[in-house]
């Protein structure tokens, strides 16, 4: 059955479509989240998410300020998966004609993270890699796959870097991304797909599979230090996001749009 994504967060009314919680992610700015009915990509409202300088948050768990980050995003509390599963999650995301580059840095705009998984360090912390990383950065809209290989418990995790779309070909419109996870065996495959192209498919990365999975999505950069000054403000616009258990189920519909 498919899954389609209503927010209901700070003020906003809950859609049809209320059975998906949404939650806000180590960011209560009110200009961080929003819903807005311009621009959208099919239905009546969109979701719009704009990240500022200085705009980083922190929870009991951890803090974006301390550890040079910042962001604005939202995930599924109640929906995630576990190995054993073929995952597809759909989204369209909008840029403005004018988004800003902010080499050298990149923002994700999309990620698949893992939990109960194998662990690493990483500046002498305990750390737990991804799955998937969708950055805009330079070079366009890039997916990082991660692959893992090695023990368990001292895991090795490297990036292949998949070019979805260049910046140009984004700005000012939407593109429709579509990314199948397939946990049925191990070691793992995914297949992401661009405006109705299959972009690329990598089999085997994923030796070690995690206890529980989920998707979070809107903007976060990381390292911000090493910006030259003050970072532009960025803003994106998510539309269409849908879980299911195929292809099919997650591609943009306009005549039966999510909201």
């Amino acid at each position: 059955m498919t899954r389609v994504v209503a927010i209901a967060v700070l003020s906003f009314p809950a859609l049809a479509h209320a059975e998906l919680r949404v939650e806000r992610s180590l960011n209560d700015t009110p200009h961080g989240f929003l819903r807005v009915s311009s621009p959208v990509r099919a239905g009546r409202t969109a979701q719009y998410f704009e990240l500022r300088h200085g705009d980083c948050g922190a929870d009991r768990w951890h803090s974006d300020c301390a550890t040079d980050r910042e962001r604005t995003e939202v995930w599924l509390p109640d929906d995630q998966w576990g190995p054993g599963t073929l995952q597809w999650i759909g989204y369209s995301i909008y840029l403005p004609p004018d988004f800003p580059e902010i080499d050298p840095l990149g923002t994700v705009a999309g990620q698949i993270h893992m939990q109960g998984g194998p662990t690493n360090m990483r500046g002498g912390h305990p750390s737990q890699p991804g799955v998937l990383l969708m950055d805009l950065n330079q070079s366009g809209y890039t997916a990082c796959v991660i692959r893992l290989s090695g023990p368990r418990q001292a895991v090795q995790d490297d990036c292949l870097h998949v070019q979805i779309a260049t910046l140009g070909q984004m700005r000012g419109r939407w593109t429709d991304i579509q990314i199948g996870l397939d946990l049925r065996r191990q070691g793992g495959s995914i297949e992401i797909w661009a405006n109705g192209r299959l972009v690329k498919r990598v089999e085997g990365f994923h030796p070690h599979m995690g206890e529980r999975y989920y998707f979070k999505y809107g903007l976060y950069r990381s390292f911000i230090s090493r910006y030259p000054g003050r970072i532009p403000t960025q803003w994106v616009v998510f539309d269409e996001v849908r879980l299911g258990q195929s292809r099919e189920e997650v591609v943009v519909r306009e005549q039966a749009p999510v909201n």
